[in-house]
């Protein structure tokens, strides 16, 4: 199981700050990820967007990146201010 945080206008897209899934067999690059949850969350496209950050254990990635067997993945739109 893979822990997926949502923060901002992600977690909007959800309706979930956070939940736990087992990510497809299919799903072990970043691109495959962004799609199979814009899918699972009927987002039409939301988690397509390139401001939208990954962090992968921890660690925000550059994209494209490979993983494998992650224990959590974050996403996280840019920070606004004001």
């Amino acid at each position: 199981m893979t822990r997926l945080l949502y923060f901002g206008r992600v977690s909007d897209l959800t309706g979930l700050g956070e939940h736990s899934a087992t990510l497809p067999e299919t799903v072990r690059d970043t691109a495959t990820l962004r799609q199979w949850a814009d899918d699972v969350h009927g987002a039409g496209g939301g988690f397509l967007d390139p401001t939208i950050r990954l962090a992968i254990d921890g660690a925000i990635v550059a994209e494209p990146a490979v993983f494998d067997a992650p224990g959590e993945i974050a996403f996280m739109p840019p920070v606004g201010g004001g």
